[in-house]
């Protein structure tokens, strides 16, 4: 699975539990699979484009049925189908006729654990990249900007039907990873936490959820931050909240004790970066914590995180790429921050923890608990 270290097998198993090395065609058979993975992506494309699993949410459909809703041809549509039913994303219960599987949920429109928008995203334009990533290579610039002419944001901007699927993809991919990062770390100790680049309040919903004493700024620009107040306000939290438009190139609302800040930074140079995490040194004051949670880059790293710091390429620019621990110390250190600590999370996040200089608590500091 991508989620591991993926490394061809040295060795195959036997029908009887024993192994063997692998011949020269196992060597075969694992690359021709590996080249060919392109094609699961494209199923996974095709079935959330037809809105397959949304038209088996209320229950099963024969192909026939499926077929007449999304417009297709039965016999074609059933060979798709039937490759939907070794991914896992549908199950044919019997001869031809369909149910949703549990991983097709993610397929689903609104779901708490769809990723719909995403998918819809990355095969929109993520996709079409990687064909130019030779170029990306040899010059170290976008392969987005080199087929577009523009940059994404500005590309996705003037496109309002993909620029709605955007927003809800980021929130999708968000979503993902927000209830772990508030797991892993213990606000407990905190009254006041910022979230920079919050969006339409994800984070925000997790971290009053488990901790109903917090009060959470959520800063992001003005136009994301008005379709924030309605997100918050219908989940019953709204009240908790304070919602401040701006640019964090400019400057943040000061006097909070954590300034958290996720999956943002990844998409801007160090000298931009720079500039976003000494505004954030300055709203946690000398006592506050700066967290910074996103995947980091190793060569220990999984493979999950390699290939979408490749993406990152393809889409940014070889500037723009997942950093490192040590990059991280480094920012910190020209910020006026030391790196404190770097905690995991059950997913591939890690929480980068920063203090300032004159409050480093080394080793004595507590491993699951915020001090200010």
């Amino acid at each position: 699975m991508m989620a591991t270290k993926m490394k061809l097998p040295g060795v195959v198993e036997t029908a009887n539990g024993a192994e063997r090395p692998m011949t020269r065609t196992d060597l075969q058979k694992e690359m021709f699979w590996l080249t060919n993975i392109y094609t699961v992506s494209q199923c996974i494309f095709t079935a959330t484009a037809l809105g397959i699993a949304d038209l088996l949410a209320e229950g099963g459909k024969s192909c026939d049925e499926l077929a007449a809703a999304t417009e297709t041809q039965s016999v074609p549509l059933y060979r798709l189908l039937t490759a939907l039913d070794d991914i896992g994303v549908v199950r044919e219960t019997t001869p031809r006729f369909f149910e949703l599987a549990p991983l097709g949920s993610c397929l689903l429109t609104g779901s708490d654990n769809s990723l719909r928008n995403y998918i819809l995203l990355t095969a929109d334009h993520y996709y079409a990249c990687w064909p130019d990533l030779p170029f990306s290579l040899r010059t170290g610039t976008s392969a987005f900007v080199h087929q577009h002419g523009k940059e994404q944001y500005a590309y996705v901007k003037e496109r309002p039907e993909l620029a709605a699927i955007f927003d809800r993809a980021m929130i999708e991919l968000s979503n993902m990873h927000n209830d772990p990062i508030v797991n892993a770390y213990d606000f407990s100790g905190v009254e006041r936490v910022m979230d920079v680049g919050g969006g339409q309040g994800g984070m925000a919903l997790s971290l009053l959820r488990r901790y109903p004493h917090l009060r959470v700024v959520v800063f992001d620009q003005p136009h994301v931050i008005e379709r924030a107040r309605p997100f918050l306000e219908q989940r019953g939290v709204l009240d908790r909240c304070e919602l401040v438009g701006g640019d964090f190139f400019e400057e943040l609302p000061g006097g909070v004790d954590v300034c958290l800040v996720k999956n943002v930074l990844n998409d801007w140079d160090d000298a931009q970066t720079l500039t976003i995490l000494g505004h954030c040194r300055r709203a946690i004051g000398a006592d506050g914590r700066l967290l910074v949670a996103q995947r980091l880059g190793s060569a220990a790293a999984t493979l999950e995180t390699k290939i979408l710091d490749m993406n990152k390429l393809l889409i940014r620019s070889a500037s723009r790429s997942i950093r490192t621990e040590e990059d991280w110390r480094q920012l910190f250190d020209k910020t006026g921050l030391r790196l404190q600590r770097v905690i995991p999370t059950e997913t591939e996040y890690k929480i980068v923890e920063g203090v300032s200089k004159g409050n480093y608590s080394g080793a004595t500091h507590s491993p699951h608990r915020v001090c200010v």
